[in-house]
C-alpha cells in the first residue's frame, strides 16, 4: 500500500512541477535581444546511461534601464549550445514584472512532455492499485 501511495504523490508532485514550468514560461512573453556570454553544465545520473550533462545559457542584456546578466532556468543539450555564439545576439522571452527571468523559447521540450507523462502514469497506477486492493 505505501507504495501506491507514494507513486501517486510522486505523480502529483510532477504534474505540478510541468504546470509551474510552463506558467513560468507563460509570463515571460516581452521579446529583447541579449547577447549571448557563455552556457553553465549541469550533470546528472541516469540509472545505466552515466552522466547526462545539460546546459543554461547565460545571457546580458538591459531591460528599463538596468542590465542584466543571468542564466535562464532552462537547459539544453550541448547539440543546441554549440549553435550559439558567444558575443552575437539572440532574441529571448523575458517576464516584465522580474526581468531577470527569462526564456529562450516557449516551445514544450520532449522532457518536459515525458514528466507530464510520467505523472499522469504514476496517478493512474496507484488509483488502480488501490482500487484493485479494496475490491
Amino acid at each position: 500500500m505505501n507504495s501506491m501511495v507514494l507513486a501517486t504523490l510522486i505523480g502529483v508532485f510532477l504534474i505540478i512541477f510541468f504546470i509551474i514550468l510552463k506558467y513560468l514560461k507563460l509570463k515571460c512573453y516581452k521579446e529583447i535581444e541579449a547577447i549571448y556570454v557563455k552556457s553553465n553544465a549541469y550533470s546528472s545520473g541516469t540509472g545505466g546511461h552515466g552522466l547526462v550533462t545539460q546546459y543554461a545559457p547565460v545571457f546580458k542584456y538591459n531591460f528599463n534601464g538596468k542590465e542584466y546578466e543571468k542564466q535562464t532556468f532552462q537547459t539544453f543539450s550541448k547539440k543546441y549550445i554549440k549553435n550559439l555564439i558567444v558575443g552575437e545576439k539572440y532574441n529571448i522571452l523575458i517576464d516584465e514584472r522580474k526581468p531577470s527571468r527569462f526564456v529562450i523559447n516557449k516551445k514544450s521540450r520532449n522532457d518536459e512532455i515525458l514528466i507530464l507523462l510520467m505523472g499522469i502514469f504514476l496517478i493512474i497506477a496507484g488509483i488502480i492499485c488501490m482500487v484493485n486492493m479494496y475490491n
